[in-house]
This record gives structure tokens, C-alpha cells and sequence, in this order.
């Protein structure tokens, strides 16, 4: 059966209280709409919900929190995991190693420049800049998540918010 990666950047922080920690930032206004849009973009794309993770950054729980709303049923839990604020690439591939083999899709909410590195690692991965709210597609042939490996994850799709723009 094949698995399905969703690598989500954070969406647009706002930058409107110098003295909040980089942890602690909250989306802006275009940040909130953009979640709202690409997730309704996202849950037209799926067969049912998703496993969600993300970084315990305000950034990217918000995110998360969006898009757990418009696509998972009420009471869908997001799992938050430390390295995906704090890790590298090869840490956000332990995290989908770590996956329950039942699920089928996986989205990961996470940072630049870390997507960035984690998206060129992969079979078929590109070089370019990853905007914010952005939602790049992966799949895998694998059984299970506990295998996969950097050549295992196949980019099939990936939405940028301003290509979304109406």
C-alpha cells in the first residue's frame, strides 16, 4: 500500500512583538488565511485524514491546528515533537521512521531551512526556495514508515500559497 508524505512549512509569523521569542510567534493575518486555504487545498487532495506532527514552535502548531481542523475529525490529536524545532533533516526522517505502520498519510510541520534540506535529500528532490505554508507531496512504496529511507520518498506534488492566489 503506498504511504503518503505531507512536508508542510510553517505559515507567514508575524514579526509584530520584538520582545516574543522565536518559539512563542504567532501567525499574521496573510498566515492565517493562507493555513485556512491550504488546507482546503490539502483535504481535496486526500482519501481520508491525516497523522499530524509539529514542531511546539506557535508558528507551526497554528499551522497544524488549521489544517487538523479543516481535515481530521474533532478531537484529532497532533503530535509534537521537539526535533523538528531544534533537529536537522536526518531527525524529520527519524520522526516519519517513527510512524505508526497502520497510518497512511503523515503531514509534518516543521521549518526552513530544514525542509529545504529534507526535500533535496529525496529521490527526486528539488533545489529551490520553500515558501511559507508550502505543502510538499511524497510518497513511498513501503509497507511501513520504519524503513524509509532518503531514496524511499518520491516528491509527487508539491502547493505553493501564491500559485493558490485568487
Amino acid at each position: 500500500m503506498m504511504k503518503k508524505l505531507h512536508l508542510i512549512r510553517h505559515a507567514k509569523s508575524s514579526w509584530d512583538h520584538p520582545g516574543l521569542s522565536d518559539m512563542d510567534r504567532p501567525l499574521n493575518t496573510r498566515g492565517l488565511r493562507d493555513a485556512a486555504q491550504m488546507a482546503e487545498l490539502l483535504k481535496k487532495q486526500l482519501d481520508g485524514g491525516l497523522q499530524m506532527v509539529s514542531s511546539p514552535a506557535t508558528r507551526a502548531l497554528n499551522t497544524a491546528l488549521i489544517f487538523n481542523q479543516t481535515i481530521n475529525p474533532p478531537g484529532s490529536e497532533i503530535i509534537v515533537k521537539e526535533l523538528l524545532y531544534f533537529g536537522n533533516e536526518d531527525d524529520y526522517l527519524d520522526i516519519v521512521r517513527s510512524a505508526d505502520p497502520d497510518i497512511e498519510s503523515i503531514a509534518i510541520f516543521g521549518h526552513n531551512p530544514i525542509i529545504e534540506y529534507f526535500v533535496m535529500k529525496t529521490k527526486n528532490g528539488i533545489l529551490e526556495a520553500i515558501p511559507t505554508c508550502a505543502i510538499i507531496c511524497f510518497k513511498t512504496n513501503n509497507n511501513g514508515w520504519s524503513e524509509t529511507k532518503w531514496e524511499d520518498l518520491e516528491m509527487v506534488e508539491k502547493y505553493y500559497p501564491r500559485d493558490r492566489s485568487s
